[in-house]
């Protein structure tokens, strides 16, 4: 059985993220694992991998993509597990110097945003993008993978939760209306 998994891009605004946009050529500074169970997303970021609301550690106007694409069952666990393990783990602030640098290695005991994504979707045998080391992977770079849909903005999926919670609480309202 098939399940969809997603993948957020963030369009940061700050100095930090304009530079990484900058040094990429792409217009994506930052990825996330999101999870539409939870309404939440597996980040490395500041002070490293941990599971935040997708607006907690960015500034709320900040853009955020979604991107698609359909995985077994145990590949989404595969996936989601592999995120868990790596709850803590520092920023890789040295491993980003690999996306210019190919002699910065890559290292297991801490990860940068895209880096995080890309292994972990690699810990379940999903390979995005061929031939090319976590380590390699900008947030751009991840994008450009051909497994990857373009699934629309985080915003309006929000606003769609929004819209499904207070139409249920007007029909859990007229149901209590009817009753009494």
């Amino acid at each position: 059985m098939m399940t969809p998994v997603y993948i957020a891009q963030y369009q940061g605004l700050s100095k930090t993220s304009r530079l990484i946009k900058f040094g990429t050529r792409f217009d994506y500074s930052h990825s996330a694992y999101f999870s539409l169970e939870t309404f939440t997303v597996w980040e490395s970021w500041g002070k490293g991998v941990c599971e935040a609301a997708p607006w907690e550690h960015h500034h709320p106007e900040t853009q955020i993509d979604l991107y698609s694409l359909e995985v077994t069952v145990d590949q989404k666990h595969q996936i989601e597990r592999f995120l868990a393990e790596q709850d803590g783990k520092k920023y890789d602030l040295p491993g980003v110097l690999g996306w210019p640098l190919p002699w910065v290695g890559q290292r297991t005991d801490r990860w940068f945003c895209s880096e995080l994504i890309f292994a972990a979707f690699l810990s379940a045998e999903v390979v995005l993008l061929k031939q090319v080391k976590a380590s390699r992977v900008s947030p751009g770079l991840l994008a450009t993978s051909p497994l990857l849909h373009a699934a629309g903005t985080l915003d309006v999926v929000r606003e769609s939760i929004q819209l499904l919670h207070r139409v249920g609480a007007a029909s859990n309202a007229a149901e209590g209306v009817d009753r009494g």
